[in-house]
């Protein structure tokens, strides 16, 4: 693997995984101060939860306006295409098609399309039966 793919993966997974927790930490204190939920039980589709929000709304938003800031800048190092996909595909597609459109960047090119509609299908896929049968019942229904 690339020097470039390496260091970007290592700084999504990082903030990726940064801002769940900070997700999931502000959804206890909301919860521990305004009592919405008894318990956060069963905790990992609250945890599964917790990164589809920070992927959607912090992450990927934040890596398509950084590229299109270099891509103004006219940086040789932008972000690697695949990595936009990747992050797209896990949990991000939703964020992804925002993104291109907020900031008029990616829009032109039919793969960011596509990538992007196949992330948010994978992401309701998931995200649905996993809310509607419980997640002990997600990996067997998958």
């Amino acid at each position: 693997m690339p020097a470039i793919y390496r260091k970007w993966f290592i700084l999504c997974l990082l903030l990726s995984l940064v801002t769940s927790g900070l997700v999931m930490f502000s959804a206890i204190w909301l919860n521990r101060q305004f009592q919405f939920v008894e318990a956060f039980q069963p905790l990992d589709i609250w945890l599964l939860s917790g990164f589809v929000i920070s992927q959607n709304v912090i992450v990927l938003p934040w890596f398509y306006w950084l590229d299109k800031r270099k891509a103004v800048q006219g940086k040789k190092e932008r972000i690697p295409e695949l990595v936009l996909h990747l992050l797209a595909l896990f949990g991000g597609g939703l964020g992804a098609l925002y993104s291109q459109q907020r900031y008029r960047h990616k829009t032109q090119k039919p793969v960011f399309q596509w990538v992007a509609w196949l992330g948010a299908l994978l992401l309701i896929c998931v995200l649905y039966p996993a809310l509607l049968y419980g997640s002990e019942n997600l990996f067997s229904f998958l």
